[in-house]
């Protein structure tokens, strides 16, 4: 994202917001560039060829499958505001990068974010100096949603390997021509979905994929707060996709997304949902609700799991961090009630055990992701949460938007 002219350090902050105007120096036709483009991938032959020449387009990169495990792989990370800086702390603290750029339309800014403890990392307001140098084998974006494609482009043709911050773009049209274009090159794309890292919701599809909790029935979602507004997209791109990624990811081999519905509010009429929920309905008759606000007096993030055999529940903002898990006492009568039942009953309880806490990993969800990148490009393999998992988290924002502008009916996924 771009930068906040309030930053002073690479500490991390807690909401992604931006005022800034768009940075053109960040999105310049690189046909505007005199210099050339390097294209390649390291540890290979590489050709010299200017930017949109034919010898840039369309020259299949081999993988760096030849990059030994224990050299530092060189990156470039664009954008230095909010969410910019969390990663640029995390890549500047391993041992598996090298951060040979930080680029930001305001440098003095980004000087901030960056601190004096790192020299060697140059600091530009043109993303062709990253592009063009050699060096440079990543390029991590950290941009407005509606530049993620564009820069993601002008990356991959450039032979580098591409993280995206969430989302991979602004539309699945355009998020599916850098998931061709990085297949094409054989490049690796990969999108941060951080809370996918987070050691909970590890813990969570853990506990669905080995079937603690049976076969998944509903899913509860709360992430709401106040006066953290973004300008570039509206609440459901911004907050509901961290959901929408953690459902996807959550999700057994089996079970799937069929359709999405969703309903909002724009109360200051400028063009973007403050508020909204959704209802995610899935291939086994399960629902997953979703609730997102910028409005709410209170913070809240969490999210519930009802399983056929057992529940569990998440608060992410608990100081203690705990996860609670619910046993059934025993296989609950979920099918329909008798005839005699329904005319002699109004309730039928549903009996739980004692709650019992759950441990899970508490290593920083960005540290691991970094890591996961890492070892992606080292290895030639595809990343945790590659192009097409981000593609899987488009198509269902798109449903959501779609829906809304039908007034809630539901929009079936492709």
């Amino acid at each position: 994202m771009r930068s906040d002219s309030t930053t002073t350090s690479i500490e991390p902050r807690t909401s992604r917001t931006s005022t800034a105007p768009p940075c053109r120096a960040l999105i310049r036709d690189p046909r505007n560039n005199r210099r050339g483009v390097r294209t390649g991938c390291p540890g290979r032959r590489r050709g010299y060829a200017r930017a949109g020449s034919e010898a840039s387009r369309g020259a299949r990169r081999p993988a760096v499958d030849s990059l030994p495990v224990n050299v530092p792989i060189g990156v470039a990370i664009v954008g230095a505001g909010y969410w910019g800086r969390n990663l640029i702390r995390n890549f500047l603290e391993s041992d598996q990068f090298d951060v040979k750029w930080v680029v930001d339309f305001d440098e003095g800014a980004a000087r901030q974010v960056l601190g004096s403890a790192y020299p060697r990392t140059r600091i530009t307001a043109d993303v062709v100096s990253a592009l063009d140098d050699p060096l440079v084998e990543a390029i991590v974006v950290a941009t407005p949603a509606v530049t993620h494609a564009e820069l993601g482009r002008r990356a991959l043709a450039a032979g580098k390997h591409l993280l995206v911050e969430k989302p991979l773009a602004h539309t699945a049209e355009a998020g599916r021509e850098l998931v061709d274009l990085a297949a094409r090159e054989g490049l690796t794309l990969m999108v941060d979905h951080t809370y996918c890292y987070a050691g909970p919701v590890q813990l969570l599809a853990d506990l669905v994929h080995d079937e603690s909790l049976g076969e998944p029935l509903v899913v509860h979602s709360t992430r709401i707060n106040k006066g953290l507004v973004r300008l570039d997209v509206d609440v459901i791109w911004d907050l509901a996709a961290h959901d929408l990624s953690i459902l996807a990811a959550l999700l057994p081999p089996g079970i799937h997304v069929e359709s999405v519905q969703a309903q909002g509010a724009d109360p200051f009429a400028d063009g973007h949902l403050k508020e909204a929920v959704l209802a995610v309905h899935l291939s086994n008759g399960g629902l997953a609700h979703i609730t997102v606000s910028w409005l709410s007096p209170v913070k809240q993030r969490t999210m519930s799991i009802v399983g056929t055999k057992a529940s569990v529940h998440w608060d992410d903002l608990d100081e203690s961090h705990r996860i609670m898990m619910h046993g059934f006492t025993g296989t609950p009568d979920l099918g329909p009630a008798s005839s005699r039942e329904a005319s002699t009953r109004v309730i039928r309880p549903l009996e739980f055990t004692d709650m019992t806490e759950v441990p899970y990993d508490t290593t920083e969800a960005l540290r691991l992701m970094v890591a996961e990148f890492a070892r992606a490009i080292k290895t030639s393999t595809s990343p945790r949460t590659d192009g097409a998992a981000g593609m899987v988290v488009l198509r269902m924002l798109e449903a959501a938007s779609e829906s809304v502008r039908h007034h809630g009916a539901p929009v079936k996924l492709a």
